[in-house]
């Protein structure tokens, strides 16, 4: 009888990390494969630093060069695509499927000729909202290349959003 407890515990152990690993594996949204080939192919992207404010606790900020989704946009540079999209690639297949539901969103890449196709990033609450061919979406990635994002910032004197005035 002690036998048969244990192969069903062991069974059971089993069979809920399995379910736990086809939740994970199939369920956590990513960013689509066409969406990332369209980036892929294009010489140069449009990398910006956003105002993650949207009306919720501060008054927004109009910097005159548009907005995505509904949040300014504080600077842009156009950039190769390679280096940030194989870092958004990666931090997407090794995404998680816990997030927070924050979405303040500091950076984004959008396509120069076709402004309704983008990335818009958060890594506070580890979410891309994407729009590409018409189709949007939501997906989870890690917060691992938010240091090269900030560095991308820095590195191009890129104007980006300080914070709400004191």
């Amino acid at each position: 009888m002690k036998l048969w407890k244990t192969i069903a515990i062991l069974l059971l152990i089993v069979v809920v990390g399995g379910a736990a690993y086809a939740y994970h594996e199939f369920t956590a949204p990513e960013i689509p494969a066409d969406a990332m080939k369209h980036f892929r192919g294009l010489a140069e992207i449009e990398f910006c630093s956003m105002d993650p404010n949207d009306n919720r606790d501060f008054s927004r900020t109009d910097y005159g060069l548009g907005e995505i989704d509904g949040f300014h946009i504080a600077g842009t540079a156009s950039v190769s695509p390679e280096k940030l999209l194989n870092a958004i690639d990666a931090a997407d297949r090794a995404n998680n499927t816990t997030a927070a539901a924050c979405f303040w969103p500091r950076h984004a890449i959008r396509d120069p000729n076709n402004h309704e196709n983008y990335l818009l990033i958060c890594f506070e609450c580890y979410q891309v909202r994407y729009s590409f061919d018409g189709k949007s979406g939501l997906a989870l990635i890690t917060d691992k290349p938010r240091d090269l994002f900030d560095a991308t910032i820095e590195e191009l004197k890129m104007d980006h959003y300080a914070g709400p005035a004191k």
